[in-house]
């Protein structure tokens, strides 16, 4: 499930967009990725068995730290993956240029409050080529206090017996 940053995105929306597809359609991968985007995982790789599939990395350099969790319910499988930042410089509405951009999602932001204390909401929607939707949220608080990027796909599964 391709899914690219639009032209001149932020190197934010840029890492969200690449890392979390790559979650969401090959998680076998993920690890290799981040490790490659410089990403350094949390807690250390020893302990992942642990977290039952909860993947964390940080990405000092960009304030923000990403999960990918995987949505194992009885009539729905699938991935969620999020990027969140809480005050950090690097943060700001500035730094979500081209998520309203990305190609093949339907949405945009909305923003509540005056300018410079506004929140900023955002949901978007597109189809995967499973027929099943992806989503993409987007919210970051006044001030850039706190940030938080999902990206989610899930598909109706028919539930095993034994559950």
């Amino acid at each position: 499930m391709p899914i690219a940053a639009p032209e001149g995105a932020s190197e934010l929306v840029i890492e969200f967009i690449e890392i979390c597809s790559a979650a969401l359609s090959d998680s076998a991968r993920i690890g290799g990725l981040l490790a490659e985007r410089g990403w350094q995982a949390m807690p250390g790789p020893d302990d992942y068995d642990a977290l039952a599939g909860v993947l964390g990395a940080e990405h000092a350099a960009l304030g923000v730290s990403l999960q990918v969790i995987p949505l194992d319910y009885p009539h729905v499988k699938g991935t969620g993956c999020s990027i969140h930042g809480y005050q950090s410089d690097n943060l700001s509405l500035t730094s979500l240029s081209g998520l309203d951009q990305v190609p093949g999602f339907l949405g945009g932001f909305k923003s509540f409050g005056s300018d410079s204390e506004a929140t900023h909401l955002g949901r978007w929607s597109a189809i995967a080529p499973d027929g099943e939707p992806i989503t993409i949220t987007a919210m970051l608080m006044p001030d850039t206090e706190f940030l938080n990027l999902s990206m989610n796909h899930a598909r109706r599964v028919q539930p095993d017996a034994d559950t």
